[in-house]
């Protein structure tokens, strides 16, 4: 399979991933939509890996040597706890000026709010979010040719518009920035535990243990 394929498959469940999205904030029932679409993505990634060379550097990101994965973790964390500091201060400054921000802040914590239960889902989403677009999809842009900046900023706004589910282009913006972070600590680090975790840490605690609103 070479990396025009391999971005084929990606753009393929990106289009799956939006739509889901959509039905699901349509019907009141996202997480469950995004759970069966996320588990569809973590095994088509595996088997894209398990039976493309060109794509092993997926597999190899995410493996579970101690002492990266330690350190990743470590690393990913620290960030997502910053990252949840500065979406708190941000949104205090710029929320009396945007007032549909703080509309659109109300909703998502309605429709996505991460309860106890729905915590095993959350993390497979994110997990499933990191394979597909910090792994499969920039992998398969850097090695089409594009450098590393454009490769993540890329995969970052297909990222982005595959959030369009509520119809906030807050949570598009955000998608997008965060697209870039994450896909930056994949590059620095050279695997996933590190946007995994910083992923996993900021929709924790901004959907559940902390929210905005």
């Amino acid at each position: 399979m070479t990396p025009t394929h391999r971005l084929i498959v990606a753009a393929l469940l990106s289009a799956v991933w939006a739509v889901a999205f959509v039905v699901g904030v349509e019907r009141g029932a996202l997480y469950p939509f995004l759970g069966v679409v996320a588990a569809v993505v973590v095994v088509v990634v595996a088997v894209v890996v398990a039976t493309d060379r060109g794509a092993t550097g997926v597999l190899t990101a995410i493996g579970p040597g101690r002492v990266v994965f330690g350190r990743d973790a470590g690393i990913g964390l620290a960030v997502g706890v910053v990252t949840v500091v500065l979406t708190h201060a941000g949104a205090a400054i710029a929320g009396p000026f945007l007032p549909g921000l703080i509309a659109d802040v109300e909703r998502l914590q309605v429709i996505a709010a991460v309860t106890p239960a729905r915590l095993g889902v959350v993390v497979l989403i994110a997990v499933a979010e990191e394979l597909l677009w910090r792994g499969l999809a920039l992998d398969a842009l850097r090695q089409r040719g594009l450098s590393v900046p454009a490769a993540i900023a890329v995969a970052a706004m297909v990222y982005g518009v595959s959030q369009f589910g509520p119809g906030s282009p807050w949570l598009v913006a955000t998608g997008v920035g965060f697209g870039v972070l994450w896909g930056g600590l994949r590059v620095a680090s050279g695997g996933l535990w590190m946007p995994i975790v910083a992923h996993v840490t900021w929709t924790v605690a901004i959907l559940g243990v902390v929210p905005l609103q």
